[in-house]
This record gives C-alpha cells, sequence and structure tokens, in this order.
C-alpha cells in the first residue's frame, strides 16, 4: 500500500525545517568567530606609546585603556554582529578618532582627596600651604564651622592634572580602527562560514 503523500511532505517539511535550524546554529557561531577575529585585528593595530600617531593611522593608546574598550557580541535573533569601542568604557573618544571629529572641551575633575569625609567627625582639607594652593593641611573636622570650611578649600583645590579645564574643543585627525580592521579582515571572513551547516 502506498503512503498518503502528505505524509511524504510533512517528512519532508521536517527534515527542512531541521536543515534551517541546524544551518542558523551554525551560521550564529560562525558570526561570533568572525566578530572575534575583526576585534583581535582592532586590538592588535592599536599600539602602546605616549606619542600620537600619525593620521591615517590606528591611534596610539599610553594606557591601554582604547584596546580594552573594543568588544564585540552577537544578536541571534536578528543575526547580526556588533564589534568596536563600548563608549561606556571609553566614551566618545574612539568615535572621534576613526570618523576625524571634534571632542568638546575636557573637564578635569576637582582634586577630592581619598578618605575626605565633609562631617563633623570626619576628615578633610582645613588650610593650604603656598601661594600654588595645591598643598594642604588635612585634618579632622570638629565643628560644622571647619566642615564648611573643608568642603570650600576642596572646591578651590586646583585639578589633579593642574590649571583650569581647557576651554577648547579638541580636533582629531581621522585615525581609522575598524575600518582598517575590516579591510585587513575581509577576505578571509568568508572562511569562518565553510562548513557551519551542522549534521
Amino acid at each position: 500500500m502506498k503512503p498518503a503523500p502528505v505524509t511524504l511532505r510533512v517528512g519532508v517539511r521536517a527534515r527542512l525545517e531541521k536543515v534551517k535550524r541546524s544551518a542558523k546554529r551554525g551560521a550564529i557561531k560562525s558570526l561570533g568567530h568572525a566578530a572575534a577575529y575583526l576585534r583581535q585585528i582592532a586590538v592588535r593595530s592599536i599600539s602602546r606609546k605616549k606619542k600620537p600617531s600619525a593620521p591615517g593611522t590606528p591611534p596610539h593608546s599610553a594606557t591601554g585603556r582604547l584596546k580594552r574598550a573594543f568588544l564585540y557580541a552577537v544578536n541571534k535573533a536578528t543575526g547580526t554582529a556588533y564589534v568596536g569601542p563600548s563608549r561606556s568604557v571609553i566614551g566618545t573618544i574612539a568615535a572621534s578618532h576613526e570618523h576625524g571629529r571634534t571632542e568638546p572641551p575636557k573637564a578635569l575633575k576637582r582634586r577630592t582627596g581619598r578618605g575626605w569625609t565633609f562631617a563633623v567627625g570626619g576628615v578633610g582639607p582645613v588650610r593650604t600651604l603656598g601661594r600654588s594652593g595645591r598643598r594642604f593641611v588635612v585634618a579632622k573636622l570638629r565643628t560644622e564651622r571647619q566642615v564648611k570650611r573643608a568642603a570650600e578649600l576642596a572646591k578651590a583645590i586646583p585639578p589633579s592634572k593642574g590649571g583650569p579645564p581647557s576651554k577648547k574643543r579638541r580636533k582629531y585627525p581621522r585615525r581609522p580602527i575598524m575600518a582598517k580592521a575590516l579591510k585587513v579582515g575581509k577576505p578571509r571572513l568568508a572562511q569562518f562560514f565553510r562548513g557551519s551547516l551542522e549534521g
């Protein structure tokens, strides 16, 4: 007795769905490997040097913070990979280098001191030494008046890096990182997807 045609169609459809799911899993996995590869190229292109790099080349990183800012992630729902510097780690400076943009003035943080507590019983600056105002005497705050004075002195102490916050915008020439990484890695990207179909 011949099997009903509907049974054949259901069986084929089930097999196709299995193949599609398998292909998607393989593609997502390969996508992650490709993203990690591009991130690696980008990170290795950044040298830890204090001197600025030449325009048109990846920027230097004196502390290595820029190198640590590069992350990658894969959105399985959309099949999309994201590679690049995290704004939460490095801010917008990497994008400014990548595209050649202008950064707003950099605000220098005021030196607040470690362990300072502006409250009675706490610790804070009670007076400055010398004309520069960079040296100061720290003592236990015993009265509300001392607390108020300490808070005022803390605000008046120059920034830790010296000088007032810059009022000038900072213009950066184009120093591409991701564009160069993609150019270098593009010839090999297709290899990550070969054989991605799981059995």
